[in-house]
């Protein structure tokens, strides 16, 4: 029995080790600069992955949140390769909002968004990941706060089991 249950401990570890299928990551430079961030990726498919971000904003006088919903296909294999992905997601904060008279305005805005993606993945070791990506947000909003969307190149780091 005992020798059962080793084996049965040591295949197990070994699949753990060897077939990673979730990521949790991070983007230490956006951390460095205020805009605090956390994800997870968990395989779906052989090829794809979805993927869940959240983001505090606290710069420039600018205190608002983000979450990600994000569905990737992968060109070889999931959570490890070239990437492209697509999803929705929302923003939200306080915003100080200026007139055309100059006036200004304090506004609470919750706004969907639209994103859009592209990256390559690296697992190195067996835990270490390396996500580099280029993405575009676009924000859905008639208002003068974030009309439209925009680039944005991001480079998390994560572990992987």
């Amino acid at each position: 029995m005992k020798k059962l249950i080793i084996t049965f401990i040591a295949v197990l570890s070994f699949t753990l080790t060897n077939a990673q299928s979730k990521i949790i990551k991070t983007a230490p430079i956006a951390n460095a600069i205020g805009i605090y961030n956390a994800g997870f990726e968990t395989k779906f498919k052989e090829k794809t992955s979805f993927e869940l971000k959240a983001y505090y904003f606290n710069i420039f006088d600018i205190k608002a949140y983000k979450i990600d919903v994000m569905h990737n296909w992968y060109t070889k294999e999931s959570l490890k390769d070239f990437h492209f992905g697509a999803g929705a997601g929302v923003f939200g904060g306080d915003f100080t909002t200026i007139g055309y008279d100059s006036s200004s305005n304090k506004e609470s805005l919750t706004i969907p968004l639209l994103k859009i993606n592209a990256g390559y993945q690296w697992i190195l070791g067996e835990h270490f990941a390396i996500d580099p990506t280029l993405a575009y947000t676009y924000l859905m909003t008639n208002n003068d706060i974030s009309e439209g969307g925009g680039f944005t190149i991001g480079f998390a780091v994560g572990y992987a089991w």
